[in-house]
């Protein structure tokens, strides 16, 4: 599905704009977890440049990935759909597995 609307015809809802900031308020939880940096208290945001840099690959993998891709790997018959959905922060772990990685 191509997307080429100029920048000046895009027009996004408030139900968007507020999915859009769940999707990125859990990439940045993400990117705390997997790195073992720390969320700042006040934005609740990573902020270290590595933490930031994960974060941002991964809302530019959803951006870049074909919406039809998308679509079949969540919704399809025999998806991921049968994966249960767990609501809530994610949970920290005692190993980040990118910590070392990302020194």
């Amino acid at each position: 599905m191509p997307r080429n609307a100029k920048n000046s015809d895009i027009d996004l809802s408030p139900e968007s704009m507020e999915a859009c900031d769940r999707v990125i308020a859990l990439a940045h939880q993400l990117s705390a977890v997997l790195t073992g940096d720390a969320l700042s208290p006040e934005t609740g945001k990573v902020e270290t440049p590595r933490a930031l840099a994960l974060a941002m690959g991964m809302l530019a993998f959803l951006l870049r990935a074909d919406p039809d891709d998308l679509h079949a790997m969540f919704f399809a018959e025999k998806s991921l759909n049968q994966f249960p959905y767990r609501a809530g922060p994610v949970q920290p772990m005692r190993h980040p597995p990118l910590a070392a990685l990302l020194s």
